[in-house]
């Protein structure tokens, strides 16, 4: 194959194939060259994984961060690394903990994970508890959307 056949076009190859000087069949006179354009969509990506995290204690006064790790697998669940950026937009949703209450109302951003890493966190602000007798109260970081070099499983949302 010639050097310049593959096209890199947002993780997508495309390859064209020409048809020229055939032998040993009857084709049309005029119809060569006849050329063909084929797309491989490259589903090589590392994939977006969050990990539970758990806060031992909500502060009696203050802020306290929960972090939460974002890590970038490979189909076999091993950390692996982009070549690109990745930016990963999100947001958080109210459970039994409640925004505003329990931690930072619209807590939202955009998280990159840099080229040649595997992981970055992002930190969720929790308030102070309002009594001593707080239960385990849980909220949702939603993954809105990804862009550059990593995706989404399919079949999780959040």
């Amino acid at each position: 194959m010639k050097k310049g056949f593959w096209k890199w076009v947002n993780e997508v190859y495309t390859i064209k194939l020409t048809l020229s000087n055939a032998q040993g069949i009857v084709l049309p006179i005029g119809s060569l060259p006849i050329s063909s354009t084929g797309t491989i969509l490259d589903d090589d990506f590392p994939i977006v994984s969050i990990r539970d995290t758990q806060i031992v204690y909500q502060p009696k006064i203050g802020v306290i961060n929960a972090s939460i790790t974002i890590s970038l697998l490979d189909s076999s669940a091993k950390n692996i690394q982009s070549l690109v950026d990745g930016v990963i937009s999100y947001h958080t949703e109210s459970g039994s903990a409640l925004q505003g209450k329990d931690f930072i109302d619209d807590t939202s951003g955009k998280l990159t994970i840099p080229a040649n890493s595997d992981l970055a966190v992002i930190n969720i602000p929790i308030l102070a508890a309002d009594s001593s007798d707080t239960p385990n109260e849980t909220f949702k970081l939603v993954i809105d959307k990804v862009d550059g070099g990593i995706r989404f499983p399919a079949n999780q949302s959040s």
